[in-house]
């Protein structure tokens, strides 16, 4: 029988793998000691051998801890645990599906409130998604908060705003770190609901936390328009200014909360805003960025100038260059859009139109046009030093306007960051008239301004500069001066309200005449 056994293995080890040889190996020692072989049957190469039984409907089991064999019968056996992996797919699928229709509800929200207030209608997210991501950033912040002229003008306006927010409840709208927050919980706000929708909102809880003012400030992490708050706010305070005033249109949200958030006669601050247009010459940016390439180290690469002016200048804002000299601007600047926080609304933002008219000095260098902003703090509350004869000088003033000008404090922050008191009319003629006031002044107030010459800050101006400089020279010999006469139109951009469209229309009174037209994106 050893000898047929061993006959029969060296058979199958020709047909078989030595792997698969171990399994038939054990098959047929178990099958001869159960005696299911008999010895006649395993002689090799008897065609006798009887077919293979027909497969039983058994499972086998092999247990690693024993040499035995068990069989059950599968009827009798309960349905196999699906594998584990396919659990996890199951219940990550289902996880994704979760996660996407919540995405759709606030998608569907944020549409609801777009096609029933926005005047242009649905907007793409994925800018509000990158929008919000930047703001998340520790840079972005250290580069406002340590604006030393914009923070401090907030700090003063909140600050000398006592009788304003004394036990009231205040809405900080976009709250960043928090600073605005507990500025106004340190003059006496009984609540602060401090929003923003970045990540941010997570450390301004842990400076509210730190500075002991967790009992006063709650902040709210999302966005403003999907939130319920739990109750109405007498205030509202934001830093929403962005690059020419309106870009990133963050004034939207704080019109949203006006409307739907603030009880009626409530306040916001700051209260008024004002853009500014006027030519301009920045020789200095030219020197700097253009002409510069004429000479470097007794190289000439002045065929680098057309490149430069191409990728600097074509259709190009300039929103990171600071114009320190009050003599860069040619002309008195025009109101190009007033802001009223208390009764603006995004349909009427959404599109301004301007003609405008400049007489520049015959000879002067002009570079194009330079934009910049002020907003306004109003209703300031009362010094205790403020100096009573000077009001009594001005009772004798026949002009009304600007005796009410006189008897209140005007405020503005110098170069330092240093709270200034003044007169609108001392101020005016300080800062050359640079930011005019559209509205009768009728409370002590503050003024933040960008104009050139008051000290820099993050916004700095926005320049619409021509490729080239033009030294003007007026088609008239018998005038001084040479007409720069167009029209300018601010669009909301329809795809992506953040961003605005300028157009520029512009006729210089020159010989030969010289017309041009500019498309600006910012």
């Amino acid at each position: 029988m050893t000898d047929d056994y061993s006959k029969l293995k060296s058979e199958i080890m020709g047909l078989v793998s030595e792997e698969f040889l171990k399994t038939k190996d054990d098959i047929i020692s178990v099958m001869i000691e159960n005696n299911k072989l008999k010895t006649a049957e395993l002689v090799i190469g008897n065609d006798s051998l009887p077919p293979p039984p027909p497969i039983p409907s058994i499972i086998k089991v092999e247990h690693t801890t024993t040499t035995t064999t068990t069989t059950h019968n599968i009827d009798d056996l309960p349905p196999p645990p699906p594998p584990i992996e396919e659990e996890e797919e199951v219940e990550e699928e289902e996880q994704l599906q979760q996660n996407i229709e919540q995405q759709q509800q606030t998608q569907d929200e944020s549409d609801d409130y777009y096609k029933t207030v926005h005047p242009l209608g649905i907007q793409d997210t994925y800018e509000d998604e990158e929008y919000f991501s930047s703001y998340s950033k520790i840079s972005l912040h250290h580069e406002m908060v340590f604006d030393k002229r914009r923070t401090a003008a907030y700090y003063h306006a909140i600050s000398k705003s006592k009788n304003i927010f004394k036990d009231k409840v205040v809405l900080d709208v976009g709250c960043g770190t928090g600073i605005l927050s507990c500025f106004v919980a340190k003059a006496g706000a009984k609540k602060v609901y401090a929003v923003d929708a970045s990540d941010m909102a997570h450390r301004a809880e842990l400076i509210v936390q730190q500075n002991g003012l967790a009992d006063i400030v709650t902040v709210f992490k999302g966005k403003l328009e999907h939130i319920a708050f739990p109750e109405y706010v007498d205030v509202i305070v934001s830093e929403w200014q962005g690059s020419f005033l309106i870009f990133e249109s963050m004034i939207e949200s704080v019109i949203y909360a006006r409307d739907n958030l603030m009880k009626p006669g409530g306040i916001i601050l700051p209260s008024k805003a004002s853009i500014y247009l006027s030519p301009i010459n920045v020789e200095s940016f030219y020197n700097q960025y253009i002409n510069q390439w004429s000479n470097v180290f007794n190289l000439d690469m002045s065929p680098l100038i057309p490149f430069a002016q191409e990728e600097l200048l074509d259709e190009k804002t300039i929103r990171n260059y600071y114009v320190d000299n009050t003599d860069s601007v040619l002309d008195k600047p025009i109101i190009l859009r007033t802001i009223d926080l208390s009764t603006i609304t995004i349909e009427d933002l959404s599109k301004t139109i301007k003609t405008f008219e400049f007489q520049v000095p015959n000879g002067s260098k002009y570079h194009g046009f330079g934009a910049w902003f002020s907003v306004w703090f109003e209703n300031l509350d009362d010094d205790d030093d403020d100096d009573d004869d000077d009001h009594d000088n001005n009772n004798d003033n026949d002009n009304d306007d600007d005796e009410n000008k006189k008897q209140f404090a005007y405020y503005t922050i110098d170069r330092d960051g240093e709270l200034v008191k003044s007169t609108y009319e001392q101020y005016s003629i300080d800062s050359k008239a640079l930011t005019p006031m559209f509205f009768k002044q009728s409370s002590n107030v503050l003024e933040l301004s960008t104009a050139p010459g008051t000290g820099d800050q993050h916004w700095k101006q926005v320049l619409f500069l021509n490729s080239k400089e033009k030294i003007l020279q007026s088609s008239d010999k018998q005038l001084d001066t040479t007409s720069i006469k167009g029209t300018i139109r601010i669009l909301q951009n329809k795809d992506y309200r953040r961003h605005w469209w300028i157009e520029m229309y512009v006729s210089l009174k020159t010989t030969p005449f010289d017309y041009t037209y500019q498309k600006y994106l910012i």
